[in-house]
């Protein structure tokens, strides 16, 4: 399809410096009407964290937290973004942001709900300029505030939290670096063009590609994004990918940013130097002083080393488990407004042109199929592909708002699926916030008598996923009576876990949150950040000979090795709700004299 300029003012106008005052005064409305909201939004999950919240931290969560205390230029297995969050929050408001119990949670966490608002605002922004309809705009931001999906990470405090919010604002960076446009006045709020042609709006005698000052920001977000999640890479491998197949589409009148190829490389070559400095220079400093252990860590969750054999039904596992993320009609919906948009005749009635609907493709789908590629090899995270869905949910807002339309034949059938939908999000996301409504109504306990899984050990475990952030205040407290038992006998035990999750949580939930250490590496398990962190028991014996040594997990024969004796305490078990949704064990280790070597490599 042949690109040219739009001749009329009022449409050209949006977007650009030569808004008519009614337009300005609407786009100051719609503004201040998304950021009351994501503000309250904001403040009311705050209100929830202080005082309504059940939840203790994950095991993550505590982990990072435990980073946040040792800051550094990396860490492990991320890079050190969600430490330096944690921490900042921290030292903003640790010492007057408490929950009912005077835990610092609320603190820790606050830095999710300001990049889960963040990245709702996103969403509005970037839905307006593609859509060019701030109330669908809008509407989509609400729809996502109202999905789990957006509940959990702007909950809980994980690298995701800051990932998909800079994922999300790098797209609209994007966007204003490459001076895009929105497309037309779309056939779903106005008239179509009376020739039917889809025309791009462009200013005459401006550039079309933003300016520099746009490509450097676009450059420093995605070096956050780098510093929050080693994903963000490939953000610049998908705006690589559109720009290639912009370059290859275009045709010989393009006006677009396709016209001054040259000045658009030069300024490419900025944003990416910039992502560069700020997101890689940090992560290889300090992997050049750890033996590249991050990198260690990474390639082999990707399955790029070790022995790891074909998983043939790894494809169908994956796509299973996003379509059932998605509720199965957001995946339908998402095929269905990709094949608008590669239809030429379907998409004029979007109201969409090939250039943005090819942006809006090249950051989802790439994506999407990267982990397709990867599932081959190894399992795939629920949450991994999640930056895919973040171009896609636009995309799918205009489908939506075109076919939802009385005179579409599919009308009937997409509003039945989207209402059924919004109740499905709507009920997950308040089971969520309070998972004690499906005990108590007797509906989880049915569904798992059903399925022949209540009399089996821990089976909450198995059908609720909140089961892992309960219950780490309680065991801290058990613990603390052990340690407070053997300081009664003149000694200062030494208190280690036998994961780092669980380190984690003990260092946190312990009234004095001391150091803590994680001894998972005696037993053959995964490596850790506890085992770069010194002096730590299995580098160092020699500074912890003869010490007590408090235990907290299972300890293996090879662990219990390194005590000249081990006195083994009642099970610690956890209940909620009537049921036993967790159960840990005590050991006390006397005169410790150092673990015996392992023979294996140690696992990343």
């Amino acid at each position: 399809m042949q690109l040219v300029l739009h001749k009329h003012n009022s449409i050209a106008a949006w977007g650009s410096s030569e808004v008519t005052l009614p337009g300005q005064r609407t786009a100051t409305r719609w503004w201040m009407a998304a950021g009351i909201t994501v503000l309250v939004a904001g403040l009311m999950r705050v209100v929830y964290l202080v005082w309504l919240c059940p939840f203790d931290l994950a095991p993550d969560e505590a982990y990072y937290w435990d980073w946040s205390r040792q800051l550094d230029w990396c860490y492990y297995s991320k890079g050190p973004l969600v430490a330096w969050l944690i921490r900042a929050a921290d030292v903003c408001c640790g010492s007057w942001l408490l929950d009912q119990q005077g835990t610092k949670m609320p603190a820790v966490r606050l830095p999710a709900v300001i990049c889960g608002q963040l990245l709702a605002l996103g969403c509005f922004c970037l839905t307006w300029r593609v859509s060019g309809s701030p109330k669908l705009a809008y509407l989509t931001m609400l729809a996502l505030m109202l999905a789990p999906h957006h509940s959990v990470i702007s909950t809980l405090i994980t690298i995701d939290s800051p990932f998909l919010c800079c994922w999300q604002w790098a797209l609209v960076f994007a966007w204003h670096a490459l001076g895009m446009r929105r497309l037309t006045e779309p056939p779903m709020f106005g008239s179509a063009p009376l020739d039917g042609q889809v025309r791009e709006c462009f200013l005459p005698g401006k550039s079309t590609h933003g300016t520099t000052l746009a490509w450097f920001g676009l450059g420093l977000i995605t070096g956050l994004g780098i510093l929050a999640k080693p994903t963000m890479v490939l953000f610049p491998f998908c705006l690589v990918l559109f720009l290639s197949a912009a370059f290859a589409t275009a045709g010989p009148k393009a006006t677009n940013f396709v016209a001054e190829r040259g000045m658009l490389l030069k300024r490419l070559a900025v944003m990416l130097t910039v992502a560069l400095v700020v997101g890689a220079g940090p992560i290889l400093y300090w992997n050049a002083q750890h033996d590249w252990v991050t990198f260690r860590h990474v390639f082999r969750q990707a399955s790029l080393t070790g022995s790891r054999s074909w998983r043939w039904w790894g494809m169908f596992e994956y796509i299973g488990v996003q379509t059932a993320l998605l509720f199965g009609a957001g995946m339908l919906a998402w095929l269905a407004a990709t094949w608008f948009v590669l239809s030429d005749k379907r998409r004029i009635r979007l109201g969409l042109s090939w250039p943005v609907g090819l942006f809006l493709l090249s950051f989802s789908w790439p994506v999407f199929a990267v982990f397709a590629g990867f599932s081959l090899r190894t399992p795939i995270q629920p949450n991994w592909p999640a930056p895919a869905y973040l171009a896609a949910v636009p995309l799918v807002a205009v489908w939506l708002a075109h076919v939802s339309k009385p005179c579409e034949s599919w009308s009937r059938s997409v509003r039945v699926l989207l209402v059924i939908s919004t109740l499905l999000a709507v009920a997950i996301t308040l089971t969520l916030h309070r998972p004690d409504i499906a005990y108590r109504t007797g509906l989880l306990p049915a569904i798992a008598g059903w399925l022949g899984q209540t009399d089996k050990d821990l089976w909450p475990r198995r059908f609720d996923p909140t089961c892992r952030l309960q219950g780490w205040r309680e065991l801290a407290l058990h613990v603390h009576q052990w340690r407070q038992a053997l300081r009664q006998q003149g000694e200062e035990p030494i208190i280690v876990a036998t994961w780092y999750g669980l380190a984690a949580e003990l260092a946190f939930y312990l009234p004095d949150q001391p150091r803590v250490y994680c001894i998972s590496l005696a037993s053959d398990l995964r490596f850790s950040q506890y085992d770069l962190w010194r002096p730590n028991p299995l580098a160092d014996p020699e500074r912890f000979a003869g010490k007590t040594f408090l235990c907290v997990g299972p300890l293996s024969q090879s662990a219990q090795s390194g005590f000249a004796s081990v006195q083994s305490g009642p099970a610690v078990v956890i209940q909620r709700y009537g049921y036993a949704i967790a159960q840990e064990w005590i050991f006390v280790g006397q005169q410790f004299h150092g673990f015996p070597p392992s023979d294996k490599p140690p696992s990343y």
